[in-house]
């Protein structure tokens, strides 16, 4: 192989290098999977068990919790939600939309 098309060759290669080190640094980072702390949903459990057991039933409570535990961000807005007929209703909307109507 002359020197010209090793020198072709070899430039190339360190383009090629230069464009996949480019790609991999512009690239958007992948989204990290963010698990609630135990504490968190330990606190969530307990707040509605102790907030709502005037006016959710039993079955309505579990339902509320198990979609709480499976929607983190569900479990974010359930928490930050602190008027209480605010909170009520968005509690009523969520378990509606999963089948279970709250009277």
């Amino acid at each position: 192989m002359s020197h010209g098309a090793a020198a072709l060759q070899s430039m190339s290669a360190s383009l090629a290098g230069f464009g996949t080190a480019i790609s991999a640094a512009l690239a958007p980072p992948s989204a990290p999977v963010i698990e609630l702390p135990p504490l968190h949903r330990t606190n969530t459990v307990t707040t509605i068990i102790h907030l709502k057991a005037d006016w959710l039933t039993l079955g309505q409570q579990v339902a509320l919790i198990d979609f709480l535990r499976d929607d983190h961000t569900a479990a974010d807005t359930y928490t930050a939600l602190t008027e209480a007929d605010v909170h009520k209703e968005w509690v009523r909307i969520q378990l509606e939309r999963l089948g279970i109507m709250v009277f």
